[in-house]
């Protein structure tokens, strides 16, 4: 649609049909025609007073348009080059004084180190402290098991109070084998013991409780010190998994079980000392 077309339907007059008729009615009647003249100057310089102060009002907008962004890109170079909250805290720690840059500080640092041609080795170490309590293969006493048990029983002192009252069973000692064959660390982990009731009930039902915590408490102790005697033994075969020694918990039932020679000597001796218990 074209312009003449709009300011009809608006009802908008013709700005330069009425200026061109105004200076025809008006000015050219009213007016010599030296003034028209200066008319003519003087609107000449207004126009080009009114196009000079256009063009400064347009500079200043743009660069006030352009401030905003000025100040935001100030205001985050502030926040880069603002202090963290940690800085005050370094300060009152250095007596609020500057801290060194990064460049001084590695100079102190490699300044106060000394040098050594030793390499410090900075992996942690990979021996293998935990006990175990299953292997692959077994820790070996030096003779093997038969030299085992034979050395148990020749140094295996039976409780006279035990013989007494006929008892026998097992003390089962736990004790430690390491992984270079030492031994340490000897437990009483269970007793499964019994003794003659006939005997037994022959004594006052208020000392049979009695007698019979006595009996285990010997038994114990005596298994505990013959199986301690290993300490002086030579070192034992160290238990292994996978391919390596391990520090492995071994368990040995020390076996309570008197003979006929044991019982006869322990009466024989009961005779002609009477009894000791």
């Amino acid at each position: 649609m074209k312009r003449e077309d709009i300011d009809k339907r608006i009802d908008m007059p013709d700005v330069d049909a009425e200026w061109a008729r105004f200076e025809r009615e008006v000015i050219a009647k009213d007016t010599k025609p030296g003034l028209l003249r200066v008319a003519a100057w003087v609107g000449g310089i207004s126009i080009a007073a009114a196009i000079a102060l256009l063009f400064i009002l347009t500079t200043s907008t743009e660069e006030s348009a352009d401030q905003p962004m000025m100040a935001q890109q100030a205001e985050r170079q502030h926040q880069v080059t603002k202090p963290t909250e940690e800085e005050p805290m370094l300060a009152q720690l250095t007596g609020n004084q500057a801290l060194p840059s990064h460049t001084e500080v590695s100079k102190t640092v490699h300044a106060s180190t000394p040098k050594s041609s030793k390499t410090i080795p900075t992996t942690p170490s990979t021996k293998d402290t935990n006990v175990y309590d299953c292997w692959e293969i077994s820790p070996r006493y030096h003779g093997g098991d038969k030299a085992l048990l034979e050395f148990i029983n020749a140094n295996l002192r039976y409780p006279e109070l035990a013989l007494e009252y006929r008892a026998k069973g097992r003390v089962i000692i736990g004790f430690l084998v390491d992984t270079v064959g030492a031994v340490s660390d000897f437990k009483v982990i269970r007793s499964l013991l019994s003794c003659d009731t006939l005997r037994l009930h022959q004594e006052d039902i208020a000392q049979q409780g009695e007698i019979g915590r006595l009996i285990e408490n010997q038994m114990k102790e005596e298994a505990l010190r013959v199986v301690s005697l290993l300490r002086q033994q030579p070192r034992w075969s160290p238990g292994e998994s996978f391919g390596r020694r391990k520090n492995v918990k071994f368990y040995f039932p020390v076996r309570f079980q008197p003979t006929e020679q044991m019982i006869a000597a322990y009466e024989s001796d009961k005779q002609l000392h009477g009894s000791r218990h």
